[in-house]
């Protein structure tokens, strides 16, 4: 490609240049570092310059970018061709690269031949491919032509990297040189190595020029072989820089240090480009001249001062660094408020000459020694803001880390409490590189640090990182500032108090730390028991009225007009005096001062007012908020004089009021909210500039409050007016029709016109600008906030909107959710990330509406709680990409939910799921996730709350029927073991790794706030486990070193009897009797031990009572029997009295780890290491009823609820989760006595029974309603029982053993009536009473039921062993698979085989068995298939694939032959040993996992004879029985339902 060169340089005369390495920059001093975006860097190859007339001097060419030489290009002899090597510059693409071509003299002259102009875009286009060769045109004719080989290009960063590559290419070779000055070489080797964050942090850009100096001069000192002490000396003073560089990788953009790096920077050229000049120096030059000393001298001071310079900053800012991209991503993921640093640049300070003596405490107390918590208490308007503002601003100037938070009830972000710590933990990692470091890693460990509550944010975000890097005591001061406590808020009670706690455990742990705190007096932070600990400082204390009379004065001098001053004759008299009336009015409250002079200043006759205000001294009240009350309601009225306009000063008013509780908005926005003139709603606020302003500050301009004093006020009805209330009640009703109004008109199908569902929301280019553009603020402020206001419509307990309004409401909000209008808000809420807080909100909502059903329907409450659970599910999708609201998620809601009724019809074109679609019900599991193990659950006495234990010391205490985190309580320093509470809810007690048992006092009735005094007692050991007795006064807790302690927790100070000790390991579980006169331990010694509590002796033990260790003890509610639980696996239940084993069960996999009784004695819960809980009925015969699948680690702890429908249980994973026990069963088990494999199973005719035959070759029946055992054993066998199978009457019953005989027993009494021969494998009997055996010689025998008698000769054409048979429907027909991998169909008539055998399995065929039609034969075999044959045609129809990959054991037809099941002997962690196909698709179906349960291989299946149960039993010596219906529902459909690059177009409506 070619360009034009008729650019000329005067366009960018005034352009920075960039010079390359090894280019020399004409005027640095002048460079102006111009954007990132603009700059790129260009690599140039080569430049080939060829000369149409052949010259006879040496040629050289500079390259000037924008005016300034950034390159010299050395002299070549004259040649037809010249060719120089080129590097590396740096330009915009505007800029001009002008190549002045020069031919040398031998007088010092320079004959310029021609220039050339070339436009750095025509390169960087040409450039695109590496290698282009770019041609020049434009160079004079007849003169020469010019080309330019370029390599690369790239943005500005790119190039900064290929100056340090360029760099160090450069000195690669030149070792020796380094070798010589070795500080030198040192100085070079770490140049290298920080080059990125040496240029990262240069301001200018001189860096880059700095680094091609530095390149140059050790070329030309390496090839001149330079030994000169002098330069060598200059050298190695540059090298005393050296701690810069190696620590220029911990250092921060902090004005020092760029001050240093400004002239470390140009010391450094200035050096290199010396060194260039005094080589390059001819040689006579050098003889005739004297060394330049002073000039090395002078460059040898600067690097002295520089060192001095840079040792004295670093003693503040070599904590610092610039963060990495990386740190400041994760870091950017805190929850934090945004521009949480606009107090710098406030002007609501206190003014000068005023708050003297509080400041000037304040000040000492921050700057002095020792760790601080300031706690400063204030009326309403008595100047803490402005005090906290004066406070930070003159701490900023100091050399201390300052972080602050500023809260306001009007705003939405800085009245969440729970983003005070991450803003203080965001500010203070910006400044302290150890503690951003610390909290970096942490992060990226666990990104769920910021999430819980205060008590753990605090602990995570700021005690562990800062203590981890302090080891308690700080190197650098921290000040923290959180003003106005009193107007934060957040989702738990307490929190303010929460805040306080918090402050006062920074500052117990970290030591040096200074924490300053305002609030209004009567916030309940608990501040009388904690007088000690902190510093109050009252403002009360300290008199304000000689400040509010200097504040007065000097707003009055600027504000009287001069006639009045002249009209009074002593102006300073007239001055004093009213400001003394002023003063006295304001009676030390800054904000009436403040108010009553803004008013003053703003009205129209501001001379007027001010006399009017000083004469009514006497008619004030004389409380505080009285004489704010009265100011108050003079500016209302003097602003609104008319009914109309007071009218309309009211409905602005309740806009604003109504409105920025939410969040503040501007004028424009609020017109629309309350359906106002825009114009009308801007004067009034105009005229009202006193009390409400529009924030400067805020980018959207927003009308606020200025103080939330009259907000207090006109919400009051006592205080305020009766025509200028606000009843916020209304209000909010108002705000909630004109919002759901709003978003129906507003909400549209991907309103953000995203044009693919393959990215999340954050991926989205510039989704934020979208959200501006097409999302107006009325629209944003409305789908974000109508719910709020509803539920304070609602909520409001003298509710006075009047009921056609409600009515109106009722009727816009069935609008919103019986359509796609609804899922179009969704889509808003995704796009705006709030889609958690409208899931919180509409809990709130749903039991409001069920109060209010007279208005708000049943059908309201229905789709209400339908879309909650559908947000619960898919809210996580959701709130990540809103395009597959459309794409995926409407497509799983349930067919019959009132959301799927209301969303499916408006979406035809959405992903269609025929199969597979789950109810509601299966997913009513609340998980909460934690941040560390949950070692512990239990639940308070009213059942209203439960509480978790964790591996990092915290107990937590939440909702029960929500999870939500009510509080925290932080004690212990190491894992909580145990939990347990009295049984009248007033205390808690918890033990932990820490040695430490505390007694929190936690009355349950008052645990929505936060927790009071607790006594710790230190121990000797870990606690294992405790127990509280039933009058609460006693806890016994279990030690590792095998000591049991009791103490008597209700006596001061706590007593303790000497300790139980017996047990020769730790004791891991303890509990009191019903009458607690006994104490039952269970030990790590396996043995159980009962004592007596009066005589402090052992009465009686277990020993061995477990294989294993006992991890868990648990007492029936009557008293009556003692589960142990071991990791041997095992459930044992004892005898409470005598210690005598009842009963044994078996289940899990792993070890057991928690048991628990329910309250009505009925069920036994218990966890193990399998991730399972398992429900175990009592009234069965303490067999297990259910397994909860859901944790993915070690079940750990588990306990019931006090109503007994409910189960909390804690786990390995980091999650507690909330089980509903009464959800519908899929399956009921019934467990072998003697835990014995079961190796058969078949069901009676008349399907009461099942059958089942086991390893040790008994068989027992059981009744299929109660899971008990029927009758007896029918014994007989000494070994395995293959196969059993009942006569067409179910009279008789016949039992093969593995390899061994046939016996037929009465099923009557049985008795045994016959046997046959032995070496049968398997059997089955025919609706015509005939039996048939496979055997081992290959051979299949037939016998007639009723007489014993053989039915003709054997079956012969196997030729190996037949390993089943199975007769058709109507008994013509018998299949039989054999060990030669062949299938053969016989005629019962005639005892000879049909047709050919069927071949297509690859390994033995273990089971065949007739479809319920007769028309198809299904076989499985050790090749893991199952296939399916048409017997009239002998054609395989189907090879199925099970999920297990081992060989097939069973398989069974359903009733209606529309699905086969099939099962294998083999199970492993990850799998489950069935599988259900249908057999129409041949695809598998159901949700795999639904079929968990069974803890080893599957060895039969069958279904009942109406085909609505599966029976399964197994090697664990369990039969299951499972609603094969609910199978089939809770599952899913194995195949690919549509296309996955699905986008939003193809779903719309």
């Amino acid at each position: 490609m070619s360009t034009s060169a008729s650019h000329t340089a005067e366009a960018s005369a005034n352009k920075a240049p960039f010079a390359g390495a090894g280019g020399r920059e004409i005027e640095p001093s002048s460079v102006a570092r111009p954007s990132d975006q603009d700059l790129y860097f260009l690599h140039l190859k080569n430049v080939v310059l060829e000369l149409h007339k052949q010259s006879k001097r040496r040629i050289s060419i500079d390259l000037l970018v924008d005016g300034a030489r950034v390159f010299k290009f050395a002299g070549l002899d004259s040649g037809s061709k010249l060719i120089w090597d080129a590097s590396a510059i740096y330009a915009r693409s505007d800029s001009i690269m002008k190549f002045v071509i020069k031919e040398k003299h031998k007088l010092p002259l320079k004959t310029e031949i021609c220039t050339v102009d070339v436009l750095c875009k025509d390169v960087l286009e040409n450039v695109k491919d590496p290698g282009n060769i770019f041609k020049v045109e434009g160079v004079p004719r007849g003169k020469a032509s010019l080309s330019i080989l370029c390599m690369e290009h790239g943005q500005e960063w790119d190039g900064m990297k290929g100056s340090i590559a360029l760099l160090k290419g450069t000195l690669e070779g030149h070792n020796a040189l380094l070798e010589k000055v070795d500080k030198c070489g040192k100085f070079v080797e770490y140049l290298l190595e920080v080059g990125d964050p040496f240029l990262e942090l240069d301001p200018t850009g001189i860096a880059k020029t700095t680094l091609g100096t530095v390149s140059t001069a050790f070329k030309m000192i390496e090839k001149c072989h330079a030994s000169n002490d002098l330069l060598f000396g200059l050298l190695s003073s540059m090298s005393d820089i050296l701690p810069f560089i190696q620590e220029v990788k911990h250092l921060t953009k902090l004005s020092l240090i760029r001050v240093n790096l400004l002239e470390m920077v140009k010391s450094i050229d200035d050096c290199c480009t010396f060194a260039i000049k005094y080589i390059s120096a001819n040689f006579f030059k050098k003889i005739f001249t004297s060394e330049p000393t002073a000039e090395i001298e002078e460059l040898e001071k600067t690097f002295k001062k520089l060192k001095e310079n840079y040792d004295r900053s670093m003693s503040l800012e070599s904590f610092t660094v610039v963060l990495s991209l990386e740190e400041r991503l994760v870091l950017q993921d805190l929850p934090i408020a945004a521009h949480a640093d606009q107090w710098k640049g406030s002007k609501y300070t206190c003014m000068d000459n005023t708050r003297v003596g509080i400041l000037q405490r304040l000040e000492e107390i921050g700057r002095g020694q020792g760790s601080q918590f300031v706690f400063v208490t204030g009326l309403a308007g008595s100047g803490k803001t402005s005090i906290a503002t004066s406070l930070a601003q003159h701490l900023a100037t100091d050399d201390l880390i300052l972080a602050c938070f500023f809260c306001r009830k009007d705003d939405l972000l800085f009245r969440d409490a729970t983003r005070i710590i991450p803003t203080l933990a965001h500010k203070i990692a910006s400044s302290y590189k150890p503690y951003a470091s610390k909290l970096v890693e942490m992060l990226k460990a666990d990104g769920s640090l910021a999430l819980g509550d205060i008590g753990q944010q605090v602990q995570k975000l700021l005690v562990s990182p800062l203590e981890e890097q302090l080891t308690g005591k700080l190197g650098i001061p921290i000040v923290i500032v959180i003003d106005a406590l009193d107007e934060c808020d957040g989702k738990e009670d307490g929190v303010k108090k929460a805040i306080f706690e918090a402050a006062l455990i920074l500052c117990a742990c970290i030591q040096g730390l200074k924490i300053f705190m305002t609030s209004r007096p009567d916030v309940n932070v608990g501040l009388e028991s904690r007088e000690e600990m902190i510093i109050h400082i009252k403002l009360e204390d300290y008199g304000a009225h000689e400040d509010i009379i200097l504040y007065s004065r000097t707003r009055l001098n600027g504000m009287v007009s001069q006639d009045v001053l002249h009209a009074e004759g002593d102006i300073d008299a007239w001055i004093g005096t009213t400001v003394g009336k002023l003063s006295k009015q304001a009676d030390g409250l800054f904000i009436w001062i403040s108010t009553a002079l803004d008013y003053i200043s703003h009205s129209l006759d501001p001379d007027g007012e001010l006399s009017m205000l000083v004469e009514k001294d006497t008619n004030y009240a004389h409380n505080v908020e009285g004489r704010l009350d009265v100011l108050y309601t003079h500016i209302l009225n003097a602003s609104s004089p008319s009914g109309a306009s007071k009218k309309i000063l009211k409905s602005v008013l309740g806009l604003v009021i109504s409105v920025s509780a939410n969040q503040p908005v501007d004028s424009d926005t609020l017109a629309k909210l309350g359906k106002m003139n825009a114009r009308v709603v801007k004067r009034t606020i105009g005229s009202l500039r006193s009390v409400l302003y529009e924030d400067g500050g805020d980018p959207k301009n927003s009308v606020r409050v200025y103080h939330q004093s009259f907000a207090d006020y006109l919400v009051n009805k006592d205080r305020c007016p009766e025509d200028m209330w606000i009843d916020l009640s209304s209000e909010d009703a108002q705000r909630t029709q004109g919002c759901l109004d709003i978003v129906l008109k507003g909400v549209k199908f991907n309103i953000c016109q995203i044009t693919t569902s393959h990215k999340f929301n954050t991926e989205i280019h510039n989704l934020e600008e979208s959200i501006v553009k097409y999302i107006p603020q009325e629209l944003q402020y409305s789908c974000k906030f109508w719910l709020p206001h509803c539920i304070n419509t609602l909520c409001n307990p003298g509710l006075t909107v009047k009921q056609d309004l409600l009515k109106d409401i009722a009727d816009l909000l069935r609008r919103l959710l019986c359509g796609p209008k609804c899922l179009y808000w969704i889509e808003i809420l995704s796009l705006m990330q709030v889609v958690d807080s409208a899931i919180d909100v509409l809990h709130q909502l749903l039991p409001i509406l069920t109060v209010h059903l007279d208005v708000f329907t049943r059908d309201i409450k229905d789709l209400t709680e339908d879309l909650i659970h559908f947000l619960q599910i898919y809210g996580q999708p959701i709130h990540q990409s809103s395009p597959h609201i459309y794409v995926s998620a409407i497509s799983w809601l349930p067919q019959e939910s009132p959301c799927a009724t209301s969303f499916h019809p408006e979406f035809p074109n959405r992903v269609v799921i025929k199969r597979g679609l789950r109810p509601w019900l299966q997913y009513l599991v609340t998980s909460v996730a934690l941040g560390s193990h949950v070692n512990c659950v239990t639940y308070t006495p009213d059942g209203s709350k439960f509480t978790c234990g964790t591996g990092d010391g915290i107990i937590t205490v939440h909702n029960s029927k929500t999870g939500i985190k009510l509080c925290t309580l932080m004690g212990h320093t190491e894992s909580v073991q145990c939990l347990v509470y009295s049984p009248d809810g007033k205390s808690l007690v918890s033990g932990s790794k820490d040695k430490s048992v505390i007694v929190w006092d936690v009355d349950s009735a008052q645990m929505d706030s936060e927790s009071q005094t607790n006594t710790v007692l230190k121990h000797s050991e870990v606690v294992n486990s405790l127990a509280i007795s039933g009058d609460g006064h006693w806890v016994a807790a279990g030690l590792k070193d095998s000591k049991i302690i009791i103490m008597n927790i209700q006596a001061r100070p706590v007593h303790q009897i000497p300790p139980l000790t017996g047990h020769s390991l730790g004791v891991s579980s303890v509990v009191f009797s019903l009458d607690s006169k006994n104490l039952i331990s269970g030990s790590d010694d396996r043995c159980i031990k009962k004592w007596d509590i009066e005589t402090c002796t052992e009465s009686m033990q277990v020993e061995n009572a477990h294989k294993m260790s006992i991890t868990c003890l648990a007492v029936t509610p009557d008293g009556n029997f003692l589960a142990s639980v071991s990791y041997d696996e095992t459930l044992k239940i004892w005898d409470m009295e005598t210690l005598s084993l009842i009963t044994e069960q078996g289940g899990h996999s792993r070890g057991i780890m928690s048991v628990c009784f329910s309250q009505n004695g009925e069920h036994i819960a218990t966890c193990a290491g399998d991730r399972t809980i398992r429900l175990w009925s009592i009234k069965r015969g303490f067999i297990a009823d259910q397994v909860l699948i859901g944790h993915t680690g070690w079940a750990l702890s588990v306990a019931f609820s006090p109503d007994n429908n409910h189960i909390v249980s804690g786990s390995e994973d980091c999650t507690a989760k909330i089980w509903d026990i009464n959800s519908t069963l899929h399956y009921k088990p019934i467990s072998s006595k003697s835990l014995t494999s079961i190796t058969s199973l078949a069901i009676s005719p008349d399907g009461k029974f099942i059958t089942t035959g086991n390893y040790e070759g008994e068989v027992q029946m059981w009744d299929i309603e109660t899971g008990l055992p029927s009758l007896g054993t029918f014994a007989g066998h000494d070994r395995s029982v293959s196969s059993v199978a009942y006569s067409p009457d179910g009279l008789l019953l016949a039992a093969n053993a593995h390899a061994g005989p046939i016996i037929m027993w009465d099923t009557a009494n049985r008795e045994i009536i016959r046997s046959h021969e032995s070496n049968v494998l398997a059997i089955c009997i025919s609706s015509h009473q005939q039996l048939a055996a496979g055997c081992i010689d290959a051979q299949i025998r037939v016998w007639d039921i009723q007489t014993g008698a053989t039915a003709g000769e054997p079956f012969v054409g196997h030729t190996a062993a037949v390993k089943s048979v199975a007769f058709s429907p109507d008994g013509s027909c018998l299949v039989s698979g054999s060990s030669d991998k062949t299938i053969r169909l016989w005629s019962m008539k005639s005892g000879v085989h049909l047709g050919e055998p069927l071949t297509g399995h690859d390994g033995d065929v273990s089971v065949v068995v007739f479809s319920h039609d007769g028309q198809k034969v299904a076989s499985g075999s050790h090749d893991n298939t199952v296939r399916i044959w048409d017997i009239k045609t002998g054609a395989q129809l189907t090879i199925l694939k099970p999920l297990f990959k081992f060989p097939v054991n069973d398989v069974a037809f359903s009733i209606d032959d529309q699905f086969i099941v099939g099962c294998t002997e083999y199970q492993t962690s990850d799998t489950v040993p069935i599988t259900v196909w249908s057999v129409t698709t041949g695809l598998v179906v159901g949700e795999p996992f639904a079929l968990f349960g069974h803890t080893d291989g599957i060895s039969s299946v069958a279904f009942t004879s109406d085909g609505s149960k599966l029976i399964t039993s197994s090697w664990d010596g369990t039969v299951r029985i499972w609603d094969f219906s609910l199978i089939l529902e809770d599952g899913r459909i194995h195949e690919e339902l549509c296309d996955k690059s699905v986008k939003v177009k193809d779903a719309v409506p």
